[in-house]
């Protein structure tokens, strides 16, 4: 099917595999043109899949680059304290939101530029971004309106 479509406006969409794939993936938005990107996050999925190393150090490079983020963060009892800490937040670029606890969010999504990117659970161990102006855009607006319900 994809012979016969002759959009000239096709997204682009690159797989990512494993845990070194994830932290691919957050390597990519720290080339953030606009210097904000919109994340969802379960907080255990970062430490099962990039750890806790890697995410200190991503968080060093974001603030060196000054990209803010609009966090929506599912904490749980197992996230180190660090990394919930209000205190924090200002200097590490970052707004911080907690979903609903009946909102059940497995996966992490980060909308950034026009790129969406999606990383599961280690059990699953994919990613992927896709580069589309449109599904950003429809992203972005998921993103607010769950940022909209959810609580400081």
């Amino acid at each position: 099917m994809s012979l016969n479509n002759v959009n000239p406006t096709k997204p682009k969409i690159r797989f990512y595999e494993g845990n070194e794939g994830h932290r691919e993936i957050y390597r990519e938005t720290l080339k953030a043109k606009n210097k904000i990107a919109y994340w969802i996050s379960p907080n255990t999925i970062l430490m099962e899949t990039i750890g806790e190393d890697f995410l200190d150090w991503y968080i060093e490079e974001r603030k060196k680059k000054k990209i803010w983020i609009k966090l929506i963060q599912k904490v749980t009892v197992e996230t180190p304290y660090k990394y919930t800490d209000p205190k924090r937040h200002e200097r590490e670029f970052k707004d911080v939101r907690n979903p609903p606890p009946e909102i059940n969010l497995p996966n992490v999504l980060a909308i950034f530029d026009n790129k969406v990117a999606v990383m599961s659970t280690r059990k699953e161990g994919f990613g992927f971004i896709i580069e589309s102006n449109d599904y950003a855009q429809t992203m972005k607006t998921f993103h607010e309106l769950l940022w909209n319900v959810s609580k400081f």
